[in-house]
């Protein structure tokens, strides 16, 4: 559970099922989003509401890829996403 801020209420969510959009997998790094978007739309159907990506997947391919296929699929594709980003070493 997190707090937006001290006055407003908790909020809680859980994902059900979350989708790796790494470069290991290859759909959303070396696919087009043509290819992906059926994907990810069966994906929704199943119950998937988190996509996890990060900018080292294939330099940002990754995530402009979900965005380009989520927009494609319109509102009623409303999944949560989760972009991971590692910090420099000082």
């Amino acid at each position: 559970m997190c707090a937006l801020e001290k006055s407003e209420p908790p909020i809680s969510w859980s994902p059900k099922f979350a989708f790796g959009c790494g470069g290991n997998a290859g759909l959303m790094v070396r696919g087009s989003p043509p290819n992906s978007c059926p994907i990810v739309a069966r994906a929704l159907e199943l119950g998937v509401n988190l996509f996890r990506q990060c900018a080292d997947y294939g330099d940002g391919l990754a995530e402009t890829n979900l965005g380009i296929v989520l927009k494609a699929l319109g509102r009623a594709a409303d999944p949560h996403t989760k972009s991971k980003s590692r910090g420099k070493p000082a």
